[in-house]
């Protein structure tokens, strides 16, 4: 078995001692008011009210293929008391998709802390001396997927403030807090194609795409131009473009497209991707940028033993004329390694060696560091279903639980932890599969029934449920459910993180009822009416949200 590290082990201790007084915990969230479950005329008739509950969710479950398959699962508990209000089929795991992404964040928050940052570190290979450092630069990533060109150059201000002036030495891009492994697809296993995935590196920068930007001349005949974004000495440039006179062409009605004037405004904006519409906003999609390689230009990326690539640039462009395309950086951490060498320079620090990756030595001395909040990055998973920034959480749960031999071993000791996690939090998991951190993985299998135990231990850990709570979607309001339940009771209440793929539907989350007590609920369909499927996961929220126990008739008591 897995023997997680200590700080690992504080979280699981922590959820533990949180699970203790669970049902006490149940139903006491700020500015809350919970009826009275009596009323003048007598006790109310619970079950009367379930049966009700039980009619009208069953009324909208209308996939009657889907139900005889036994492909519609759902589960709804109360977080007061923990029992079960509706339950269909919630023991069966079935594909999640996106709402894989609840453990793989449960999971991080569990074993990191809510508190936690992400750290990017420089080590010398020794202290400097009167600003020099006699060895080696080292820049290690333990996993930031938001890193970036002005991160970077935030830690060269605090190298420069720590008056180092001279490297007589290399700068080492150091990636090994993740294995080597950096394609989703291939640490997940997935046979087929979903949807590409930039590399998933401890050490990155802008999102591990790179942006090439060619540029003519206004004269005919001359090189074009060639920059990259973020540029970095990282790439090696084989650039053979020219420039050529286009013939002139009547005017039209049509104006003229204004040449950019800077490489800045062919950047696309890399931070948050929109929500794919049409998809009900759950399939992130990669914007490949402007796809204007025209008029002759190629443009072709070649990677080497050493993992080096070369931008390949040639053909021929009409003069003063500017085209872009994005690509996949296929060796972040030299990319990120050379980019620091080159701004090194550029502040006037002096370098005298080169730029390579590997790891830093045990006796580095720290220099400067940058950190992020995880719950900055939790934020966008949740409420975006950012694919890309989940397997980097995926990566992080697995680095952070121990040092495991193997090419796929941060991908393996990270389905380990998520087990660990799920069961040491109660959730039924023992037939449940966890393949990847976002649920692209058609082999994932979970049970509507481990997801609700997963909402409900987060529930009962409050600085966890806390984190877990503010970075769910807000039906009506923000994230994927955005543009769903808006008008109804469930607009600004439920708080869930959506499923969807090809032949998959999810929902899970928190719903406050119209007696304002909090409940915990999960519901997934495999099938091939996507659309139906969202529309019924919309009902059945907006009538959690509707429930009252004074739904049932008054008995005497």
């Amino acid at each position: 078995m897995m023997k997680l590290p200590m700080q690992a082990l504080a979280g699981l201790l922590s959820l533990l001692l949180f699970l203790i007084p669970t049902h006490q915990n149940f139903g006491q969230s700020k500015n809350r008011v919970v009826r009275s479950s009596n009323t003048s005329s007598g006790a109310i008739d619970s079950s009367a009210a379930l049966n009700n509950l039980a009619t009208d969710i069953r009324s909208l479950l209308t996939m009657s293929s889907e139900l005889k398959s036994g492909s519609v699962g759902i589960r709804v508990v109360s977080l007061r008391n923990g029992k079960s209000l509706f339950d269909l089929n919630s023991e069966k795991p079935l594909t999640p998709a996106s709402t894989t992404k609840l453990l793989t964040t449960y999971s991080a928050l569990l074993l990191f802390g809510s508190d936690y940052e992400i750290p990017t570190i420089l080590y010398g290979a020794v202290k400097p001396e009167k600003g020099i450092i006699k060895g080696d630069l080292f820049i290690k990533g333990h996993g930031d997927p938001l890193f970036s060109v002005g991160d970077i150059d935030e830690l060269i201000v605090k190298l420069k403030s720590a008056g180092v002036k001279r490297i007589e030495g290399d700068v080492v891009g150091d990636g090994t807090y993740f294995d080597s492994v950096y394609e989703r697809k291939d640490y997940s296993g997935d046979a087929d194609h979903v949807v590409d995935l930039p590399p998933v590196a401890a050490l990155g920068i802008e999102n591990n795409m790179v942006t090439v930007v060619v540029s003519s001349s206004r004269t005919a005949g001359q090189l074009c131009n060639v920059q990259t974004f973020p540029p970095s000495s990282g790439f090696v440039i084989a650039n053979s473009a020219k420039s050529y006179a286009a013939s002139k062409k009547k005017s039209t009605t049509k104006k003229k497209r204004r040449r950019r004037s800077s490489l800045e405004e062919y950047i696309p904006d890399q931070s948050i991707p929109k929500a794919s519409i049409g998809r009900f906003g759950d399939e992130e999609y990669f914007d490949e940028g402007r796809e204007n390689v025209e008029e002759g230009i190629a443009i072709s990326l070649t990677t080497d033993e050493d993992g080096r690539q070369t931008i390949h640039v040639s053909g021929t462009l009409g003069v003063n004329k500017t085209v872009s395309k994005r690509y996949e950086i296929k060796n972040p951490p030299a990319v990120v390694a050379g980019m620091f060498f080159d701004r090194l320079r550029t502040n006037g620090i002096e370098i005298t060696g080169a730029v390579r990756t590997g790891a830093t030595l045990q006796k580095a001395v720290p220099l400067a560091e940058f950190r992020r909040p995880l719950t900055q990055v939790i934020n966008t998973v949740m409420k975006q279903s950012h694919n890309h920034y989940a397997e980097y959480v995926f990566k992080m749960i697995g680095a952070a639980s121990g040092s495991g031999k193997g090419e796929n071993a941060t991908a393996t000791q990270a389905r380990a932890a998520i087990r660990q996690c799920m069961e040491a939090s109660s959730a039924p998991f023992e037939s449940c599969v966890v393949n990847d951190g976002s649920g692209l993985s058609r082999r994932n299998l979970i049970s509507p029934q481990a997801l609700v135990a997963t909402l409900v231990a987060a529930y009962n850990n409050r600085p966890l449920w806390k984190a877990l709570y503010e970075a769910l979607s807000v039906a009506g309001k923000d994230g994927t459910l955005r543009k769903r339940m808006k008008g109804t009771r469930a607009e600004g209440n439920v708080h869930g993180k959506t499923g969807t793929l090809k032949n998959v539907s999810a929902l899970t989350g928190y719903v406050t009822s119209a007696d304002g007590e909090m409940l915990a609920f999960a519901m997934i369909t495999n099938g091939y009416n996507v659309g139906t499927y969202k529309s019924v996961e919309n009902k059945v929220a907006e009538r959690l949200a509707d429930f009252s126990w004074n739904e049932g008739k008054a008995v005497p008591e």
